[in-house]
């Protein structure tokens, strides 16, 4: 295996989708309040200068959730700037896309799967297979990862804190729960998991699955 394709296999993103020098996520950004909604986001900062021209990419439509807490279906369409864009008055949005099969390396390969949610702070969870919530404290905000439902301790969380680009990586306690912050201002989280599966996505089988879950949200 070479050396970049090993740094790569490290962000857990390889193949030939994206330049290994760059792993790329999937975000729901919420949109300015003259064009409410969410924006999908494929880009290794959540809002970064090329947050307006993402990749093609198979989204099509997200789920949003509306004060009767009820998950409705929002159809995804391109803006003026190439932007993808879900318009909605939800406070909460959510998608999963099955991004492609990569080749790990050693005749390995793995299939890349995003989970992208943007809610307030404080707001349920919706049922992702991976999943990060958050919770107010103090006039600060913590997050949490879960898997199933159940809390993941002892895993790596990456979090975006407001007006930064670069990101710091903390530990989950026993509960899950990442260290409090007390900046307000937009946030975005990512968690990210491998799991031994076999299956096939378009036709190329797979051994494992690389899975992320991000969630933007806003301390006011």
């Amino acid at each position: 295996m070479s050396r970049p394709l090993f740094l790569a296999l490290l962000v857990g993103l390889v193949g030939p989708f994206l330049p290994v020098a760059s792993a790329q996520f999937l975000y729901l950004v919420r949109s300015t309040p003259e064009n409410p909604g969410f924006r999908l986001d494929f880009q290794s900062a959540p809002w970064g200068a090329s947050s307006t021209n993402p990749p093609k990419l198979e989204v099509r439509s997200v789920m949003v959730v509306g004060s009767d807490a009820r998950p409705t279906e929002v159809a995804v369409t391109k803006g003026d700037g190439g932007e993808l864009l879900a318009t909605t008055d939800a406070e909460t949005a959510f998608t999963t896309l099955n991004y492609g099969v990569s080749n790990r390396g050693e005749g390995q390969t793995v299939l890349l799967r995003y989970h992208a949610k943007g809610q307030p702070v404080g707001g349920q969870a919706v049922g992702l297979p991976l999943e990060l919530t958050s919770k107010g404290v103090n006039g600060g905000v913590v997050f949490m990862a879960t898997a199933g439902g159940k809390p993941l301790g002892g895993v790596t969380v990456t979090v975006f804190e407001p007006g930064s680009d670069e990101p710091r990586t903390v530990t989950t306690d026993p509960s899950g729960q990442t260290p409090a912050y007390a900046k307000a201002g937009r946030y975005a989280v990512r968690v990210g998991r491998f799991e031994k599966a076999k299956g096939e996505h378009e036709g190329r089988a797979y051994a494992g699955v690389w899975e992320y879950s991000t969630l933007t949200t806003e301390v006011k």
